[in-house]
């Protein structure tokens, strides 16, 4: 078993940051390892043992390589004893002194290897009810014996064996021990399940004693609680005998343990197997690698199953400061990493690519393709949709490996930056772009649950274990008019791409814009655009209602390439409307069009006062011509007057023409502030 024992510190890198250790984390807990014969482990008897009473939980982890009779896991002479038994089966047993023949008794186990077993004594209502767990799980019948009680002694705890007078040495236990708990108080059934991986700190309540056996070496053994009953090797403390059990790197199930790689030379490329031992309460485990020595840390697979292996591939990224780790998922600051810095070499031309566009994909509505002057074939995907539209990329991998994933994409705005994305029918993950208006490369990463869209994201970037041969990317649609042009995979993890078209044509007037934008019609309105590498002449091309110009309607075609042209706008109102430029005489790539809809709008109505225009001095009593004429309107009007300029209004004339006058007599109200409207 290990556990996390050294001061974690937060890094800024590129990578994903992960809570890291100023020095590599990985050499394996130990266990001890009894040789079957005479090998004992002894804990000095102390009056704080008979704290072992009415209730009480006794717990270890243990593996048994051979039987021998009755082999003892943890006694103490005249009080109690827990051992493994063959009759029936290979089952735990365990009695207290106050009467051995009450015998408790799990069930048999079904499989060899490591075990965690438990027997709890607890209080439930008026009786004492004594239980067996097995990994985790109650196991057998329960006792309400009152026999079961511990009584008090002056004996030591063995482990591995017994010192019960008439039979001293001679219940030997052949195989490993590890990570023995005594607790004076009894732990629920969810605390024993959920516990029995987690290495402990020593001071949880109840604990009596924790032998977690991580020495290594030596004569002694710690106890971690705050009582401090130690133990001591063999039959004899200060030296060692034959009674000595070994230490031995153990692989019982407890905190995190990476057992593969954890030294050596890897070939980038090469088949890889990641082996660990990990809390069995976990379902899951996260393996990441370093390239830094630890500084920083990429995944290589989120959330695999916690059974003991993952094979992939040795990542493309030549380095001689690799590190490997298994981590907890609800936990970062559980983990354990490689036992030595390693080497990643790449042997001859290790480096694989494939690069497919988007528009090759099967698609399924509201997935769409359509035109942009700066992607590549000019062409690019997108949903019109929020959560719907499927594009689904068959690409051909030259040979096995670890590799990322790349999209050119292009988002604007707050709701048009993401893509879910999955593998083979693997798990789906939400990949946020960038939130630029500009189309870029990206290595698609997994937002997460710790992410946060256009900020950061847990995993990044993605990494995909694939062998040779045909795979399927699927792009679901998951914010619409999120656009993308072509993908790329890569074993090669040092790459960078910013490639673009040679040549192209951008559309720079009318703009793009969320809610489009508005031009008037029957006016003139200048079209702009930006080009490289394109010929001398473009031809424009105006689209009503139909983003995809199926039936466009020519504005100039050969025209000079010099960026812009003045456009005289129909006199006729479209609600969506598309302008293209091309290249030539048009018809195909390079060609931009705008992607938000234009509106062309009728022109504002206008009516403007003719007399009076403003200085005239005019004398009560007298009759004067007030005249006006309008633009773009042909609805009655009315005539006001104010004296206190304009801010209050009285009618002088109703239901007048569009265009007119009418003679007005002034009324008797003086005043050097009068306006007409």
């Amino acid at each position: 078993m290990s556990e996390i024992k050294s001061v974690l510190r937060y890094v800024f890198t590129l990578l994903v940051i992960m809570p890291t250790m100023i020095f590599a984390l990985g050499t394996a807990g130990n266990d001890l390892n009894f040789d079957g014969i005479d090998d004992v482990a002894v804990v000095a008897d102390h009056a704080l043992l008979d704290s072992l009473a009415k209730q009480y939980t006794i717990e270890a982890w243990v593996n048994l390589s051979a039987f021998t009779t009755a082999p003892r896991i943890i006694d103490r002479a005249n009080v109690f004893s827990l051992y493994l038994d063959a009759t029936g089966g290979n089952h735990f047993e365990f009695f207290s002194y106050k009467n051995p023949a009450v015998i408790l008794k799990s069930n048999a186990l079904t499989t060899a290897g490591w075990h965690h077993v438990a027997v709890r004594r607890i209080k439930q209502g008026a009786n004492y009810t004594t239980t067996f767990f097995v990994d985790g799980l109650p196991s057998g019948s329960s006792s309400t014996s009152a026999d079961l009680v511990l009584l008090a002694g002056n004996t030591p705890v063995t482990l591995g064996n017994t010192l019960m007078t008439g039979m001293v040495l001679a219940r030997p236990w052949k195989g490993q021990l590890d990570e023995i708990r005594l607790w004076k108080i009894g732990r629920s059934d969810a605390e024993i399940a959920a516990n029995r991986g987690i290495p402990l700190t020593g001071g949880e309540a109840g604990l009596l004693a924790l032998y977690e056996l991580n020495e290594g070496s030596g004569q002694a053994f710690a106890d971690k609680s705050v009582n401090h009953l130690n133990g001591t090797m063999g039959t004899n403390p200060l030296t060692v005998d034959v009674n000595d059990p070994n230490w031995n790197p153990s692989l019982a199930t407890v905190g995190l343990n990476l057992t593969a790689p954890n030294s050596g030379v890897l070939t980038i490329g090469a088949p890889l197997a990641i082996s660990w031992v990990a809390d069995p309460a976990l379902t899951a485990v996260n393996i990441l690698f370093s390239v830094d020595g630890g500084v920083s840390w990429m995944y290589v697979v989120y959330g695999t199953a916690n059974d003991g292996s993952y094979s992939t591939y040795v990542p493309g990224y030549p380095t001689a400061h690799a590190l490997f780790r298994v981590a907890d998922p609800t936990n970062v600051s559980r983990f354990d990493d490689s036992d030595a810095i390693l080497t990643l070499s790449g042997v001859g031309s290790w480096q694989k690519t494939v690069t497919k566009e988007a528009e090759d994909a099967v698609i399924s509505k509201p997935m769409h393709i359509n035109w942009d002057g700066h992607a590549f074939d000019c062409t690019f995907i997108y949903t019109s949709h929020d959560l719907e539209g499927i594009a689904e990329i068959t690409v051909t991998i030259p040979a096995d490996g670890l590799y990322s994933l790349w999209g050119r994409s292009r988002s604007k705005g707050s709701t048009r930056n993401s893509y879910f994305v999955s593998v083979d029918g693997g798990n789906e993950y939400v990949w946020d772009t960038e939130k630029r208006d500009l189309w870029i490369w990206d290595k698609i990463s997994h937002r997460g649950l710790t992410g946060v869209a256009g900020v950061s994201a847990e995993i990044d970037p993605l990494l995909f274990t694939l062998t040779a041969g045909t795979h399927k990317i699927k792009f679901r649609g998951r914010e619409h008019y999120t656009r993308l042009d072509r993908i790329r995979l890569t074993n090669d993890l040092t790459a960078g791409y910013w490639d673009e078209p040679a040549t192209w044509v951008e559309l720079v007037n009318p703009p793009d814009g969320e809610d489009g934008g508005v031009v008037v019609r029957g006016t003139d309105y200048l079209i702009t655009w930006k080009s490289r590498n394109i010929s001398n002449e473009v031809t424009i091309e105006f689209s009503k209602d139909d983003r995809v110009f199926t039936s466009p309607i020519l504005i100039a075609r050969g025209t000079d390439n010099d960026g812009s042209y003045l456009w005289h706008v129909p006199d006729e109102s479209v609600d969506d409307a598309f302008i293209r430029v091309s290249d030539g005489d048009g018809g195909g790539c390079p060609m931009d069009q705008n992607w938000d809809a234009f509106t062309i709008i009728n022109p504002s109505p206008q009516i403007t006062v003719l007399t009076p225009n403003g200085g005239e001095k005019w004398q009560v009593n007298t009759s004067h011509e007030i005249s006006w004429s309008s633009k773009n309107f042909s609805n009655a009007v009315d005539v006001a007057l104010s004296v206190d300029n304009g801010k209050n209004w009285t009618t002088i004339a109703t239901n007048k023409p569009s265009i007119g006058a009418f003679t007005w007599l002034v009324p008797n109200l003086p005043s050097d502030v009068c306006l007409i409207k």
